[in-house]
Formats: structure tokens, sequence, C-alpha cells
């Protein structure tokens, strides 16, 4: 069974999801207004999928 736990130095992407973290409070405020304004063809929350991936 695979470890679902990541673990420090383990990863090579580690520096730049670190520093995504910290981004992410800049782009919070704007989530909202994107899935308003774009649409990405998703069903609304809690409807399932209906046509094939």
């Amino acid at each position: 069974m695979a470890d679902p736990f990541h673990h420090p130095g383990q990863d090579a992407d580690e520096t730049w999801r670190a520093t995504l973290v910290t981004r992410f409070g800049t782009v919070r405020p704007f989530l909202k207004l994107l899935v308003k304004v774009v649409d990405f063809g998703a069903p609304p929350e809690g409807v399932p999928r209906c046509w094939p991936r």
C-alpha cells in the first residue's frame, strides 16, 4: 500500500508547493468571482455528472 502522506524532502516539487501555499491568500478573494464569470461547464454542487470524461 502506498504511503498517502507527504514527507519533507521526498518530493522534487516541494519548494514549488510551499510557495504556492503562501500565495493562496492573495488569490482566494478572487475565486468566487472567477467561478461566477467563467463557465467551467461543471454541474451544480451535488449534481452528478452525466457525460463521460
